[in-house]
């Protein structure tokens, strides 16, 4: 993945929590997945330098997923009916 298709997905994050926020550069951007005897992707690991606001840091996002493939159940939080709705467009 390029820097500059990380900072795209990243910006477009942001936008899309409301955050001013924002890289003006994401380099040396790489991603590790693994996938388990299944097929299922269970783990992702992204690592890359960026900058934001003048300030450099190197970040790692680790990410593990559980119970791939199985039956998932969902029970709503009380009041969620009452929540505003967000486009996400």
């Amino acid at each position: 993945m390029s820097g500059m298709q990380l900072l795209t997905l990243y910006s477009d994050l942001a936008s899309s929590l409301g955050t001013e926020v924002k890289p003006s550069n994401i380099s040396d951007a790489k991603v590790v997945a693994t996938v388990n005897k299944d097929g299922y992707l269970s783990k992702t690991v992204v690592t890359y330098g960026m900058v934001i606001q003048g300030v450099s840091a190197d970040t790692t996002l680790d990410v593990e997923y559980f119970n791939l493939g199985k039956d998932v159940t969902v029970k709503p939080i009380d009041g969620y009916k009452s929540f505003p709705e967000q486009s996400l467009s």
